[in-house]
């Protein structure tokens, strides 16, 4: 489940440069709509294209992940040479709701991750 896989997903602490990037995505504007990248049982993969803060990713862990959504999510970040996501993580969001792509979800964390925080 995304709640008890969290943290082995997010580094303890975020530092200065990762502030800067959150408030920079705050106040991106969208270059288009958000591209699915990956959808599995309990989390998605999507990139987000921007006008003036190149791109994004936004991530949806739900309460009905599974180690094999985290490996599939792993291995698309891996796949666009991205291995330690996890250190790029700007903006990190969960709320007691379900998600409407996600039925029978009661429970999701949103992240954002920008490549420009491992630069």
């Amino acid at each position: 489940m995304a709640i008890t896989l969290l943290p082995s997903v997010i580094p303890a602490r975020r530092t200065e440069k990762l502030r800067k990037l959150a408030k920079v995505v705050e106040a991106c504007t969208f270059a288009s709509p958000p591209q699915d990248l990956l959808m599995t049982v309990g989390a998605s993969l999507s990139l987000i294209l921007t006008q003036d803060a190149g791109f994004y990713f936004d991530v949806v862990f739900t309460d009905l992940t599974t180690e094999e959504c985290l490996y599939e999510i792993d291995q698309a970040f891996e796949a666009r040479g991205l291995a330690r996501w996890r250190e790029a993580v700007v903006e990190l969001v969960s709320a007691s709701r379900p998600h409407p792509n996600f039925p029978g979800s009661s429970r999701i964390t949103y992240l954002i991750v920008h490549p420009e925080a491992l630069a």
